[in-house]
């Protein structure tokens, strides 16, 4: 099975090298990206892409953007919240943020999206799960993860 990998991070560093501002710049690699996974062959293909999507209707948008590349492959769309209580994060060193007062304010504010609104897309199957990985090693988390993207729906 072919795979192609689209890390959010490499869409936000590669629009800051160009702009420092980089929203219209990011805005412009995005939906160019995101044409070009409508538009790849092969029936076997899977796509996985990085994104930390909140619950705001900024945020509902981009995941829209998601169902539609799913809905152009006419695909199922698998998504997954991974989250770890803020010991974990900093125990295990699984965060790039070192300074906690940072962490815990971004953690306090944010929102995972919906996984009801994210089912308001009647043509396209979308299979959500919500993981705690506070107390897991990343192999267990793997296991799980497998475990949801090989299960019959």
């Amino acid at each position: 099975m072919e795979s192609r990998i689209l890390n959010r991070g490499l869409i936000v560093e590669l629009s800051q090298a160009i702009d420092r501002g980089c929203s219209q710049v990011r805005d412009k690699i995005r939906r160019a990206a995101f044409e070009e996974l409508k538009r790849l062959k092969g029936e076997e293909l899977v796509i996985i892409m990085t994104d930390c999507i909140s619950n705001d209707n900024r945020e509902l948008r981009r995941f829209e953007e998601h169902a539609n590349i799913a809905r152009a492959r006419n695909v199922p769309l698998f998504t997954i919240n991974l989250h770890c209580d803020a010991e974990g994060w900093l125990l295990y060193g699984k965060t790039d943020l070192i300074n906690v007062d940072v962490l815990a304010r971004l953690r306090q504010n944010f929102e995972y999206i919906d996984a009801e609104k994210i089912h308001e897309y009647p043509d396209v199957k979308i299979f959500h799960l919500n993981l705690d990985i506070s107390e897991m090693w990343e192999e267990e988390a793997a296991e799980k993860i497998r475990d949801f993207l090989q299960s019959p729906f």
